[in-house]
């Protein structure tokens, strides 16, 4: 009698893990397409903007000597963000409310936040000015395609395809 039971239970059970599985698949496809697309009501990543493309354009080796000069001053600004944030938040408790608090900290971070793309629009203009004249016309031509291959890519997400 306990062997038809054990295999009944075998079978019940290979269902319950394959149904988790398929469970915490779709539940990672959905995450996954959260963290790529962006969530609800201005959750999504801004668009891809010219500053993006005009690294992107660059040859792979200018690119990755770009990247190396930034890598460590990433690695604090991920440091001093995690610091932005929570004194803000403090700021956001704090009883009584000081807005010009608020607001002199919100002025820091932009502050901040532009003297870092300062930094990188004058290292950028540095690889551009070592460039030949055929390099620059490629990398132009590039820049170019890259625009229009996403102009046409969104083209096509608008119309559904």
């Amino acid at each position: 009698m306990s062997e038809p039971k054990q295999k009944s239970r075998l079978w019940l059970r290979i269902l319950l893990g394959v149904s988790l599985s398929l469970n915490l698949l779709v539940v990672g496809l959905a995450v996954g397409a959260v963290m790529r697309l962006g969530g609800p009501d201005g959750m999504r990543p801004p668009p891809s903007s010219l500053g993006s493309a005009l690294f992107r354009a660059m040859p792979r080796e200018h690119r990755s000597e770009m990247h190396q000069k930034f890598r460590d001053r990433r690695s604090d600004k991920g440091k001093a963000k995690i610091k932005d944030a929570q004194a803000v938040a403090a700021l956001l408790r704090a009883v009584p409310f000081d807005a010009a608090a608020l607001t002199e900290a919100l002025k820091k971070q932009k502050q901040d936040r532009d003297a870092f793309f300062e930094t990188l629009q004058v290292s950028w203009l540095e690889r551009i000015n070592l460039m030949s004249d055929a390099e620059r016309s490629e990398y132009a031509d590039r820049l170019e395609n890259m625009a229009k291959h996403k102009r046409k890519w969104s083209d096509r997400k608008r119309e559904g395809n």
